[in-house]
């Protein structure tokens, strides 16, 4: 029995499809909307080391692209395509998108329960009606199309082509496979082609550096010498001594004004006050008189600075992983939310980390001890959950969060590190723009940027770990429930058909034809190993070791084998 083949049937086959054919419903939509959906796509944040990494600067041509970079489009399309067409037509779309996402996901899951197989399968039904349009609208659809071929032979006018959209195709009927599939076959990361993919970019690399003469001979001397070098570079870095951060005196005077800073020390000594009272304690929403504040001692008054925050977590299969963050990017974290209901019912709270400092304190009163305590913090500017937006999976859409405004005493704060879950990935909602009433420049966003976004979306299709911890079910995780609100659709399985839909998309395209199952292929092979090409302008600057970002781990990364 042949087994499906997850990468070339939906990376590169269904979703490759849809993708192409939503460029061309944009360009038959006119305007300026291919233009908006690159330059959101550029300014899509980062994640992890090569969880998603900078898209280019024409993300619609689609050049050179590998089976892990449309991967990467499918995880971060909604908040890019939000808008750029009208209603109803947006919706659909967005409905469409996530569909996608949500059953990426889950066929991509390294552990499967019978909780997540039927999800996938319920997620198969809707995804089907999602992209089928109702038989009498396709009958009408083939009508109209013989009358138009007949109109354009008896007449001298040429009759408008149009570019359909073909569901008519194998990739399309295997996506039923799946879930019989792995209950018999286990998950789809065991006999998945994306491996040997992957590894193709490996040899091409190696050889094209010999001279075409005897090269197997020279590829294995470079894979020796590389595996050498790998090996001094991580000796010498774990005998580099980190040098001293220069003192930067008139910082502190240009910022005096920003809301950032406001009650910076008074906020600090709570949090550590009540680290020392508590230090199991999630929240320090305390504040302590100025006589308690006063028997806490910071030795030399001086905290000090680092540079990356790392996390590690127990994932949803029940394996340890790592998230690296640092504030000049991937900055953003999420933790439990405390009890109680600000947040709607929410699990989780999203920050941005503003700073990693650590200092030495004493408290003193009697009965603590009289040496130094190390303290480890985090200074954080607070996301909230946007109360006119509600998103789950049965609405089918992301959830929202917005900053607290700087004027609220919440603002800014300080977490304990041993609180945050794991790296966030947070999109802006960049159909709503940005801010106009931002303060600038300020420590509460990077340099160079003068505004903030109004909403971000929290992408949780970013990997499937992400997934697990919002529809819950994770063996390694432990239980949160997060709440799906009710819409006045029902869950997927019982979602009826759109009548209004036809079953056919049109846009106009001046090639005519119809989509087909080669067209994908022909378009789609020769790119499903190849690296795309990246310009200076992509490569993010000033990224070392210091920054968690090690040059000499991110090329043995990007060459072999990659997490599925």
């Amino acid at each position: 029995m042949l087994v499906v083949d997850f990468m070339h049937e939906f990376e590169l086959g269904v979703w490759k499809s849809v993708f192409v054919h939503l460029i061309r419903i944009l360009v038959a939509h006119g305007g300026d909307a291919i233009q908006q959906l690159n330059q959101r796509y550029r300014m899509v944040p980062t994640f992890g080391r090569s969880t998603i990494r900078r898209f280019t600067n024409n993300a619609s041509a689609m050049k050179k692209l590998a089976a892990r970079n449309f991967e990467d489009l499918l995880q971060c399309a909604m908040p890019v395509f939000e808008g750029l067409l009208d209603e109803p037509h947006n919706k659909v779309v967005l409905d469409m998108l996530f569909l996608l996402a949500y059953w990426h996901a889950l066929a991509k899951l390294r552990m499967h329960t019978t909780f997540t197989l039927d999800r996938l399968d319920e997620v198969t039904t809707g995804l089907g009606r999602q992209l089928r349009w109702p038989p009498e609208a396709a009958a009408k659809l083939k009508k109209a199309a013989a009358a138009g071929r007949t109109g354009a032979t008896a007449g001298s006018k040429r009759v408008e082509n149009k570019k359909l959209f073909n569901l008519f195709t194998y990739k399309f009927h295997a996506l039923g496979d799946y879930v019989r599939t792995i209950r018999l076959f286990r998950t789809t990361d065991s006999y998945s082609t994306q491996p040997g993919e992957l590894e193709h970019r490996r040899v091409k690399r190696f050889y094209a550096q010999t001279n075409k003469n005897n090269a197997v001979m020279q590829m294995t001397r470079l894979q020796r010498r590389e595996q050498a070098l790998l090996r001094i570079v991580r000796r010498q870095a774990a005998a580099a001594v980190i040098p001293p951060i220069a003192a930067v005196p008139d910082e502190s005077l240009k910022k005096g004004k920003d809301p950032a800073l406001k009650d910076f020390f008074p906020k600090l000594q709570d949090h550590l006050l009540s680290r020392l009272e508590n230090p199991n304690l999630a929240a320090d929403n305390r504040e302590f008189t100025p006589e308690e504040r006063r028997r806490l001692l910071i030795r030399n008054d001086r905290v000090y600075r680092h540079k990356v925050f790392r996390v590690n977590y127990t994932t949803y299969d029940v394996r340890t992983d790592q998230d690296s963050m640092n504030p000049r990017n991937h900055a953003d974290i999420m933790m439990l939310a405390p009890d109680s209901e600000d947040e709607g019912g929410h699990p989780f709270v999203y920050a941005r980390m503003l700073g990693i400092y650590h200092a030495d304190v004493v408290h003193n009163v009697p009965g603590a001890a009289a040496a130094p305590i190390p303290i480890e913090f985090l200074w954080v500017r607070w996301f909230r959950l946007d109360s006119k937006h509600v998103g789950g999976f049965k609405r089918k859409r992301l959830h929202r969060v917005e900053f607290v405004p700087d004027s609220e005493p919440g603002a800014y704060g300080f977490v304990n590190p041993d609180d945050v879950i794991r790296g966030a990935h947070l999109i802006p909602a960049f159909h709503y723009g940005a801010t106009e009433d931002a303060p600038s420049p300020s420590f509460a966003r990077p340099e160079g940027e003068l505004d903030d976004w109004v909403y971000h979306h929290v992408n949780f299709f970013i990997d499937r770990d992400m997934l697990m911890r919002y529809l819950g079910g994770g063996v390694g995780h432990y239980k949160v429930s997060v709440p799906d609100a009710e819409d006045d659709q029902p869950a997927l399985p019982d979602e009826e058909v759109t009548p209004d839909r036809p079953e056919r998309s049109t846009a106009n395209d001046s090639d005519g034809g119809s989509d087909s199952e080669s067209d994908d292929d022909d378009e789609s092979e020769e790119g499903d190993d190849e690296e795309p090409e990246l310009n200076d302008a992509e490569v993010e600057d000033g990224l070392g070791p210091e920054d968690g970002e090690d040059g000499m781990e991110d090329l043995i990364d990007n060459y072999g084998y990659a997490a599925l």
